[in-house]
This record gives structure tokens, sequence and C-alpha cells, in this order.
């Protein structure tokens, strides 16, 4: 399907994966998180550095892309009409690392962070969810109980001060992997096809399950997405000084800190 032999996707550089009916050998160096920034394919779609021209996909998305574009074209879409929507996990970036990022950033925070002591309910809860991705058996309800104590472990922090432990936590190793930091687990191709439609006037959203404010973080400086542009879980945002009135009752003092809750919600 897609890649050309060089930097490639660094969740493919563990293992060879045929896709498209191509198999590719992973001996690759990763790409930085810069370098994956400066991924730009203009609105022609001439300059595609990582797709198999004769691919199947490729050909789809490029005819579909020029075709919607086309005054003259009876499909034409105006561009404030182009909407393009995205999962993150597994289409973006990697998930298999061994799993999503912000689960591996929860489980160290509450059982490896040495910096923080979590309640014995949420260190309990910690390692039954560890435990459940290295056996490969999540079960169905634990993306809801997981989001919760999730919340709860991060309960208290400011907003910068949780952006800066999800920036510090993409710096780590990902897991089974040689030569990439959890920060840099994206899909090149996708890359450039988030780039391809932006050049056509697309509104590029991301809608995925994982905390919406990591997500943010993940993809800041890497892919051209708006900050407003993301739908995921949310802890809710309480301010200093709020206690327990209700946001829409209470006034924002600019002098105020926003911090996380213990409390969390999910867009599904």
């Amino acid at each position: 399907m897609f890649m050309k032999k060089g930097k490639l996707c660094a969740a493919l550089l563990a293992m060879s994966i045929a896709i498209g009916g191509a198999s590719f050998q992973m001996d690759a160096e990763a790409a930085t998180r810069a370098e994956i920034g400066q991924i730009s394919v203009n609105q022609k779609g001439s300059n595609f550095q990582y797709w198999n021209k004769d691919a199947a996909s490729y050909k789809a998305l490029t005819n579909y892309v020029k075709t919607v574009t086309n005054k003259k074209s009876a499909d034409y879409i105006p561009p404030e009409d182009r909407v393009a929507v995205f999962d993150m996990d597994g289409t973006l970036l990697g998930e298999r690392t061994p799993s999503y990022f912000e689960w591996m950033m929860y489980v160290h925070r509450a059982l490896h962070d040495p910096s923080y002591t979590p309640s014995e309910e949420d260190r309990a809860y910690a390692k039954v969810v560890e435990d459940a991705i290295y056996a490969h058996a999540i079960p169905g309800d634990m993306e809801r109980k997981e989001a919760k104590s999730q919340a709860s472990v991060f309960a208290g922090m400011t907003i910068p001060e949780y952006d800066d432990y999800v920036r510090q936590f993409m710096e780590t190793p990902a897991e089974g992997l040689t030569n990439l930091k959890r920060g840099e687990e994206f899909y090149l191709p996708m890359a450039e096809v988030v780039s391809y439609l932006k050049a056509n006037d697309f509104d590029v959203w991301i809608v995925s399950g994982s905390d919406r404010e990591a997500q943010r973080v993940l993809m800041e400086g890497v892919l051209p997405i708006e900050r407003d542009h993301f739908i995921g879980t949310d802890a809710w945002i309480l301010a200093s000084g709020q206690g327990d009135t209700d946001g829409l009752d209470y006034v924002y003092n600019q002098k105020g800190l926003l911090h996380v809750s213990t409390t969390c919600s999910s867009p599904f």
C-alpha cells in the first residue's frame, strides 16, 4: 500500500508488515517530531513521498479530492463544506506499544512514577489495566473504568502541568521498539494525507476516545490541526476557588488557575 524505504512511521519499525500486497523490512531510521512537522503535500498531490502511486487506496484518495474540488464536477464540494474526520490511535499514530498512548501514561503515573503516590483504589485498578494490556485481553467495560481512574490520578494538576506531563511521557521510549519515542509514533503516509487535505481546504478534525487535552499536545507542531478541532474524552476542568459552584454560575477570575478534576466525560 504505502511506504517508501527511508524514514518510516515509527509504529511499524519493529516488524515486517504486508500492506496492500507489499512487504516492507523495517530497517529504517525513525522520523523526529520536527521532521514529521515538515511534511507538506501540495494541492495537486504531486509530491507524495510515502505512498505507492499504483496503490488503489492512493488513487481513490487523489481521484476523490480532484473530483470534489473541481467546480465543473457534479460532485463538487465548496471549501466551506469540506470536512475530514480522523480517528487518532491506530490511524494517525501507533496504538500497539503495547497500548494507547494515554493508557500507558496512566499506568506509568499510577504504578511507576516515583514522584506520585496514587490512592490504593487507583493503584489496584491500574494494575488490573496493566495486566490486561500485556495479556492482550482488555474487557469491553474497561475503557470507562480506566477513564475514571485516569482522571483521578491526574486530578489537581493545572492544565500547563498536565500538558508538561504529557510532553515528558512523549519523550519515553516506545515499548517494543529500539529507535523511537512515544511522541514520534506517527504514520508518515497519514501525515501526508492530512497535509494534502489541508492544502485542498478541508477542515480536518480528530474524533477519538482518547483524552482531548493529550491529543492536542501530541499533535502540536506535528499535524496542522487547530486546537478547537479535537473531540475526545474530557476531564472536567475546575477553576481554583470555584468549589462546588456549577460552571454555568461561576465567573472565572483571570488570576485563577484551571486544574483537572476527578470527573471525566466521554464523547461516545
